[in-house]
């Protein structure tokens, strides 16, 4: 999924970078995350994870197993700049407000 101007893969791209980042930052490349991983579980190539992670295309459980396998209890994880679409403008409970609600908000800050 990705929001109205951005590439398809951009969230993929975004992905393989923080995993890989934290790879680094704690020195930890593939052969190890994949020994980590595999350890209590089925085998896998280093290839193959090493293709997973590039692709970015994991789901969030695996890479909560991969900052696990890392011994990382906290893992600081710097999203990029969003610039939201004014047509997804939301309110705190997460829900779209109307137009109408929008309109009569900008006409009440006039007065």
């Amino acid at each position: 999924m990705s929001t109205p101007g951005e590439k398809p893969d951009y969230w993929e791209k975004q992905a393989h970078r923080i995993l890989r980042a934290l790879m680094v930052r704690h020195g930890v490349d593939y052969k190890a995350l994949t020994y980590e991983l595999t350890r209590n579980a089925s085998e896998i190539a280093v290839r193959q994870m090493s293709n997973r992670i590039r692709a970015g295309k994991f789901p969030l459980s695996f890479f909560l197993r991969a900052l696990a396998a890392m011994n990382l209890k906290e893992a600081e994880v710097v999203l990029p700049k969003l610039t939201p679409s004014p047509c997804q403008e939301l309110t705190p409970r997460g829900r779209q407000k109307s137009k109408r609600a929008s309109a009569e908000k900008d006409v009440g800050d006039e007065g």
